[in-house]
């Protein structure tokens, strides 16, 4: 990396008011020109400073090929596959689900049933399903 290591940090000039911030990898308040990296408005500085510091460890050339957004996307996947789905939106393949199911004697249950063709099945006789989750994959063995 050829940057000015992290973390850096944003510091309100006292004499300027909110005209200008100066963003430094030193978090004193002392306005000595070490440290300084750029001036900036005080929004601009908090995002420019959020945004190198989210950023830290990260090599530059990810950076540039889009990494921050391609996590982005890859967290927005795992939120849909973790996401409980109503029983109105049935599983397409038969097989096994994590399932939330309402008990007439227990309140909310959770547990796991086994779908097939339509309708869950080995469920007790005061159970209604009320929603599914696919069972992630096991762990890889090392």
């Amino acid at each position: 990396m050829n940057h000015t290591k992290e973390p850096w940090h944003a510091t309100q000039n006292p004499e300027w008011g909110n005209a200008n911030y100066r963003i430094s990898n030193k978090e004193t308040d002392e306005w000595a020109n070490f440290g300084q990296i750029a001036y900036a408005s005080k929004f601009n500085a908090k995002r420019i400073v959020a945004c190198v510091n989210a950023c830290a460890d990260v090599d530059d050339d990810r950076l540039s090929l889009g990494y921050v957004k391609g996590l982005e996307v890859e967290n927005t996947q795992l939120k849909a596959q973790l996401s409980w789905r109503p029983v109105s939106d049935p599983p397409k393949e038969d097989g096994f689900y994590l399932i939330v199911s309402l008990d007439l004697r227990l309140g909310v249950c959770t547990g796991t049933s086994w779908y097939r063709g339509k309708e869950f099945i080995n469920i007790g006789p005061h159970e209604e399903v009320t929603h599914w989750l696919p069972i992630p994959p096991a762990p890889e063995a090392k």
